[in-house]
């Protein structure tokens, strides 16, 4: 099993001319997002093979392309020596259009296939 948990913040608050949101207590942004996965690692048919589910979440970030959610599923195998092939099902939230989003949910499903060197 494994699991993982990471926290990005700015290090302060960002002009209005270059973030124009503001909270509702009328400071500017300063946005951050939080994220947690976990694994489960196995061997079947003598390839290394991982699921997994993560979720992450943002704050005061809509004007950053971010989205306000995300839940996440994936499958990784390594096929061959130092070459991995993965499939991941992404399910965005994004922030509400007063918030400076537009509303709408997105599902993205993604491939890759990696190969290490060295």
């Amino acid at each position: 099993f494994s699991a993982n948990a990471t926290y990005t913040s700015a290090a302060g608050t960002f002009n209005t001319a270059d973030l124009p949101q503001t909270t509702a207590s009328g400071s500017t942004a300063k946005p951050s997002a939080v994220g947690v996965q976990a694994g489960y690692n196995f061997n079947a048919w003598d390839k290394n093979q991982n699921v997994y589910l993560g979720y992450q979440a943002s704050q005061q970030a809509a004007y950053l392309f971010l989205p306000r959610s995300r839940w996440e599923v994936g499958y990784n195998v390594d096929m061959w020596r130092n070459t991995n092939l993965a499939a991941q099902w992404d399910h965005d939230l994004d922030y509400s259009t007063f918030r400076g989003g537009q509303g709408q949910n997105v599902n993205l499903v993604s491939l890759r296939a990696s190969v290490k060197f060295g």
